[in-house]
C-alpha cells in the first residue's frame, strides 16, 4: 500500500500495483485515495485510484472527499467524471444523483454518454429519475444495458410492478422493462393499477412492446383504502366496466388508446388481457390515465400472472 504513493517508482507501476490492490483488498488503500487524485498526479495512477475507489466504495468504505470534487466539476476530463460518478454510484446516497444530474445536464453529448454508460451499472431505486433521464438521451442501439438496469432497480424484470412509471422500453421486443404473464398463451389475466389522484377519467394509453393486441376489457372502481405490500389501493365495491373490445394486432411497440364509455371519477382501474390473441407474450410497459387536465402513469400495480413469478 505504501508503494503506490513512493514517487521514486515509477507511474506505470505504481498504476498496475494499485489496480491488483484495490481490487483484491480495498481497505488497504481507502485511506489512500484523496492523495492518490490529488491535482498534478500522473493520468495513470489518476485512473486506477478511481477504479480503487469504487472497489471501496462497494466493499462498505465510502468514497474519499477528491471523488466527489471530480464527479462535480465542469473542469474534469470526461473520463474521469465517469469514473468518478461510477464510485459515487457504488456508494449510492444523495452525491450520486447530484453528481448524475449534473453530468446529464451538460451540453457534450460526450459527456451525457459517459454518464448514461455509469448509470447502466446503478442498482439503487433512488436513481431511477436520473436512469430515465439518460435513456431519453441514449441511441436505441446502446440503450440495452440501461434498461436492464432500470428494470432491475424497479423490481424483478417482467413483474407488474414495471408497469408503473414513466415509459422505459424504448424498443419494441422481449425485454424486462415491461410486464409479461407467467405463460405466453393462458387465457385472461388482470392488471390492477393505481394512481395518485383520481380524475374524470377522458382516455386510457397503453404502451404495449411485445405482440400487441390482447386487451380485452379495462375496469373501473372507487378507492379505498391503502393496503398490501404492492402498494396497491384496496377498492370498496366491485370492478365496473369502462371500455371493452378488442384491438388489431399490429406491431411492437405501440400506444393503444381507449376512451371510456362512461363517465367515471377514479384512481384505479383494471387491465383484462388475452394472452390467447397472439402468439408469444403480450408485453405492456406502461400505462397512462389521461383526465382531469393532466395525465398520470401507474403508481401501484399488481397483477394475477406475471413471468417474475
Amino acid at each position: 500500500a505504501l508503494a503506490v504513493t513512493d514517487a521514486s517508482i515509477p507511474a506505470s507501476e505504481r498504476a498496475a500495483l494499485l489496480r491488483i490492490l484495490g481490487a483484491a483488498n480495498p481497505a488497504a488503500v481507502a485511506g489512500l485515495l484523496d492523495r492518490l487524485l490529488a491535482p498534478g498526479e500522473d493520468a495513470a495512477i489518476q485512473s486506477a485510484a478511481l477504479a480503487a475507489a469504487e472497489s471501496a466504495a462497494k466493499a462498505g468504505h465510502g468514497v474519499p472527499s477528491r471523488v466527489r470534487e471530480l464527479a462535480m466539476s465542469p473542469d474534469v476530463a470526461p473520463e474521469s467524471a465517469a469514473a468518478a460518478l461510477r464510485a459515487l454510484l457504488a456508494a449510492g446516497g444523495s452525491d450520486a444523483a447530484g453528481a448524475a444530474d449534473r453530468m446529464l445536464d451538460s451540453p457534450d453529448p460526450a459527456i451525457r454518454s459517459r454518464a448514461a454508460v455509469a448509470l447502466a451499472g446503478a442498482t439503487e431505486k433512488s436513481l431511477l429519475p436520473q436512469m430515465h433521464r439518460a435513456l431519453r438521451d441514449v441511441p436505441e442501439s446502446h440503450a440495452g444495458p440501461l434498461m436492464n438496469a432500470i428494470a432491475t432497480a424497479k423490481d424483478k424484470p417482467w413483474s407488474a410492478i414495471q408497469i408503473t412509471g414513466e415509459p422505459d422500453t424504448i424498443r419494441g421486443g422481449d425485454l424486462g422493462t415491461a410486464w409479461a404473464a407467467k405463460q405466453p398463451e393462458m387465457g385472461l389475466v388482470t392488471i390492477e393499477l393505481g394512481y395518485a389522484e383520481a380524475v374524470l377519467i377522458e382516455r386510457i394509453r397503453i404502451h404495449e412492446t411485445l405482440c400487441p393486441g390482447g386487451v380485452v376489457e379495462i375496469a373501473w372502481r372507487d378507492g379505498g383504502h391503502d393496503g398490501g405490500h404492492d402498494g396497491v389501493r384496496d377498492g370498496v365495491g366491485d370492478w365496473r366496466p369502462l371500455w371493452s373490445g378488442r384491438a388489431d394486432s399490429g406491431s411492437a411497440p405501440r400506444w393503444f388508446e381507449a376512451e371510456p364509455s362512461v363517465s367515471v371519477v377514479a384512481r384505479e382501474i383494471r387491465l383484462t388481457i388475452d394472452t390467447a390473441v397472439a402468439q408469444g407474450w403480450e408485453e405492456i410497459d406502461a400505462v397512462e390515465l389521461v383526465g382531469g387536465g393532466g395525465r398520470q402513469w401507474a403508481s401501484s400495480a399488481r397483477a394475477s400472472s406475471s413471468y417474475a413469478d
